[in-house]
């Protein structure tokens, strides 16, 4: 007798081939996917934090030695922003920390970029 066909159990095995290997390239495609959505994120703080310190170097006056929150709008979104200014041994320069975190409403913060800057400080400040 000649067989036209394959058996039930071969279909079964080929159709479970097929589905472990769409699995796998659906799970490639998710993080894919949540790695994009982290990159940009991560341009999107840049963008916030290169602005922060735009605004910083703009200023006339320098930072009191504080810790300061604040949001800045980025993309549609607000992205959360500290900035910790401290003394320094040097009594000309002090330290200004900037920390930019995930946007308001993310299920969780993280922070996506910090950068230290050191800032001469003014020379009116420094006469007593």
């Amino acid at each position: 007798m000649k067989k036209n066909g394959f058996t039930l159990i071969e279909v079964l095995i080929a159709l479970s081939v097929i589905a472990i290997g769409l699995i796998a390239v659906l799970n490639a495609n998710l993080q894919a996917t949540a790695n994009a959505t982290k990159l940009q994120n991560k341009l999107f703080a840049l963008w916030v934090l290169e602005n922060s310190i735009a605004e910083i170097r703009v200023r006339s006056t320098e930072f009191p030695i504080s810790n300061h929150h604040d949001k800045q709008q980025q993309a549609q979104q607000f992205w959360q922003t500290e900035t910790i200014t401290t003394a320094t041994d040097n009594p000309l320069l002090q330290q200004t920390k900037l920390i930019i975190s995930t946007p308001v409403g993310f299920p969780e913060t993280e922070i996506l970029l910090q950068q230290d800057l050191y800032l001469r400080k003014q020379l009116e400040s420094l006469e007593p």
